[in-house]
């Protein structure tokens, strides 16, 4: 699979107008010195390029083997709702093959379960999992650093307490809608990250804690038996399939604590914000703020994640010179429904696009980013997680409707 190649596009600020009390479309214009650049900004070449070795290894022979055989031996199906924090990558930190958990991303992790398009979204995955007669997990989580309250959850001002709390009654309210259901099992487990050496904390059904990281030691069947205890609304064959995600975290922590790595690894590092979904082949620790779109004001995060990068420019986190990125995405599944699905993904990527840059450019706080920023549009196919770039089609689209 050769790499797309895609065109870096800038935005410079012009006079702007409003109607309705909503930015016009043609708040800003693409330079037209760089609206056909060959030479896109390093953080858009990364990524692309990360996109397409990423989707060829997710097709390789033995890659898919590996897939499909963790899913023979483990049927369950695992989800997680997690912030949009960049370093809060479960498949690394968990070691399991990419596509095994299902992401579901708002900052700090906060989820109203009456939001209709999270209803919709949990709906389909859970009637996916009845349909192919599999149980389900699904970790609500929370994330802290244990070095730095200042590095823990921004979404939430850095209160543990309050995250926490979120996303206990997270679970407990999703188990209360689901607790009837007999068709298939569906367990919510409170997950807690810590973010410095990336280790599980698990709670349990009664109140009790169990961290990965004082774990290290423990033989595998004494911790297979503290498990068992702490999960009650977990059948056989869910805690056995959950057992994999524990050995990964407990080796990677591990190898978190012997490679020593540096303080600035823990702190925010992001340089892309991406909106919508199909992600999940960005699995690169602080790359990118993540944001899944579930809530009624899609606005807030976005503004809140720009505001991160922002920071990471202005502290020198990130270099200027590699560039800041937001990245719209849509998912479809081809050969699904009626067959629109590709074509619908690309118009949501479209006006997941448009919508976030009027957000961005409308707020001062962080209307500077602008001047900083590209951006690419496109969808992904879940059967190959290829992002296929849309981006010149956005920007004919954007300078027809404002014409």
């Amino acid at each position: 699979m050769g790499i797309v190649t895609l065109c870096s596009f800038i935005l410079l600020p012009q006079t702007t107008t409003k109607k309705g009390g909503f930015m016009t479309k043609n708040a800003y214009t693409v330079s037209s010195d760089l609206r056909h650049s060959t030479d896109p900004s390093p953080t858009v070449r990364w990524l692309l390029e990360h996109n397409a070795s990423q989707s060829a290894a997710f097709l390789e022979p033995k890659v898919r083997q590996t897939r499909t055989m963790h899913r023979l031996e483990h049927p369950t199906l695992i989800g997680a709702l997690k912030c949009i924090d960049g370093r809060l990558n479960l498949s690394i930190m968990t070691r399991v093959p990419l596509g095994i958990i299902q992401p579901f991303r708002n900052i700090g992790g906060k989820f109203d379960i009456g939001w209709p398009y999270l209803q919709t979204v949990l709906s389909e995955w859970f009637q996916f999992a009845y349909e192919k007669n599999k149980d389900c997990i699904l970790f609500a989580t929370y994330h802290y650093s244990k070095s730095d309250c200042r590095r823990g959850c921004k979404g939430f001002n850095y209160d543990t307490e309050a995250a926490k709390k979120a996303a206990e009654e997270l679970r407990n309210r999703i188990q209360r809608i689901y607790a009837d259901v007999t068709a298939i099992r569906i367990g919510v487990i409170l997950v807690g990250i810590e973010t410095d050496e990336d280790a599980l904390i698990l709670h349990g059904n009664n109140g009790e804690i169990l961290s990965l990281a004082n774990e290290l030691d423990t033989p595998m069947p004494n911790l297979v038996r503290k498990i068992v205890g702490l999960f009650h609304c977990l059948n056989e064959g869910m805690l056995r399939d959950l057992i994999p995600l524990i050995e990964g975290n407990i080796k990677h922590i591990k190898c978190v604590r012997e490679s020593n790595r540096s303080t600035i690894e823990f702190d925010h590092c992001e340089c892309c914000l991406g909106v919508g979904r199909g992600f999940d082949w960005l699995h690169v620790p602080n790359k990118a703020l993540l944001i899944g779109g579930y809530s009624f004001n899609v606005g807030e995060p976005i503004v809140k994640a720009a505001g991160i990068i922002l920071d990471n420019l202005n502290q020198g986190r990130i270099l200027r010179e590699d560039g800041v990125v937001l990245m719209a995405s849509a998912l479809y599944w081809e050969n699904k429904g009626l067959g629109v699905e590709k074509r619908l993904a690309i118009e949501r990527a479209m006006s997941i696009a448009e919508y976030s840059l009027r957000k961005i450019e409308a707020d001062p706080t962080v209307r500077p980013l602008i001047k900083h920023l590209s951006v690419i549009v496109g969808e992904v196919d879940m059967q190959t997680r290829f992002f296929k770039d849309r981006t010149s089609k956005f920007w004919e689209h954007r300078n027809f409707t404002s014409a």
